[in-house]
């Protein structure tokens, strides 16, 4: 339906702060490219993407695991 007083402007996702693996994130990615390239087709044109609050902490081991994956991920995606 169309609504005249609604623009969207972006999308989110957000999948947990305590995640530690790259997969989950690569699978959100996928999902939320899914999202944006169907919002695509319908001419609308996002000006923000949030991809969540980012890698959780390993409290047993505070070092791991290491952002630059983390953010190679986000941007070949």
């Amino acid at each position: 339906p169309q609504m005249p007083y609604l623009s969207l402007k972006g999308v989110a996702c957000h999948i947990g702060s305590q995640i530690l693996e790259m997969d989950a994130f690569a699978q959100m990615l996928e999902g939320l490219k899914y999202v944006i390239r169907s919002l695509k087709t319908q001419n609308i044109e996002l000006s923000h993407i949030d991809v969540g609050g980012g890698l959780g902490v390993d409290l047993a081991d505070p070092a791991s695991p290491h952002i630059e994956p983390y953010v190679k991920l986000i941007v070949q995606s």
